[in-house]
């Protein structure tokens, strides 16, 4: 089997792993505990069957805005994914815990400036149009990706954070996700990889649907939301901390 085989073959699969996840994900209605995970799932699900027709019977110039528009919003919300999952684990009971938000503040502007300049330093094989860009904002995000992770585990022991076994068994499959398109996408551009490009994207694809049926065990297992002793917990909680915060307020504007 040629490598181009293998690479239909693996999209083909890797289609009905994002359908099959993001389908247990809104029956089990788990989507409420991770809104925009669930919707970096459906995304890349549903862009395949938008951009699939359009391939067939629209015309290049509209499958080319498509595509582009698609696949920045991929994009978005897979940082999206790994600033929600650092959001789950320094929270205690909807509540953020002591100090963890302005360490996680400082730890993503220093990302930030550190993805940048590696970015900019970069030299991709498409030297210039679109595709340049494209692979340069690709490879901001995943560095972004990766740093966010590290800082979020770091920021997660320092302050002895629990986390759910569902959240923290998806967020152990978005860190490994995560490394895998940083390093793909380090290669691509420092090494110029264009003769070995549908090589380290079979790497990709591997380890990505690797996870992806990992994430649908683990989603196929979980339970269905809180129970209601929870919920009330925390929803009291929460009127707890707005009466304390408007209180805080009002004595200090006073």
């Amino acid at each position: 089997m040629t490598i181009f085989a293998i690479e239909y073959v693996l999209w083909g699969t890797g289609l009905l792993c994002y359908g099959a996840l993001a389908l247990t994900m809104y029956r089990r209605e788990l989507y409420q505990r991770s809104p925009v995970f669930a919707a970096w799932i459906s995304e890349m699900f549903m862009s395949a069957l938008v951009l699939i027709p359009i391939s067939r019977c629209g015309s290049y110039q509209t499958y080319t805005l498509f595509y582009w528009l698609l696949t920045f919003l991929e994009l978005c919300l897979q940082l999206g994914t790994a600033i929600e999952f650092s959001s789950q684990a320094l929270r205690d009971r909807g509540l953020w815990l002591n100090g963890a938000k302005r360490y996680l503040t400082v730890g993503f502007t220093c990302a930030a400036i550190l993805s940048c300049c590696l970015t900019i330093l970069s030299n991709p094989a498409a030297a210039e149009g679109l595709d340049a860009f494209y692979v340069r904002v690709k490879l901001l995000t995943s560095l972004l990706t990766v740093f966010v992770t590290v800082i979020t585990l770091t920021c997660s022991e320092r302050h002895g954070s629990v986390w759910p076994r569902t959240e923290l068994s998806s967020f152990f499959g978005f860190t490994v996700f995560a490394c895998a398109s940083a390093i793909t996408d380090t290669l691509h551009i420092w090494w110029r990889t264009e003769t070995t490009f549908l090589s380290l994207e079979v790497f990709r694809m591997v380890v990505s649907q690797a996870v992806l049926v990992f994430w649908l065990v683990l989603h196929t297992r979980a339970s269905r939301r809180l129970s209601e002793p929870e919920q009330q917990n925390l929803r009291q909680l929460k009127d707890a901390y707005k009466l304390a915060q408007r209180s805080y307020t009002r004595d200090h504007v006073c």
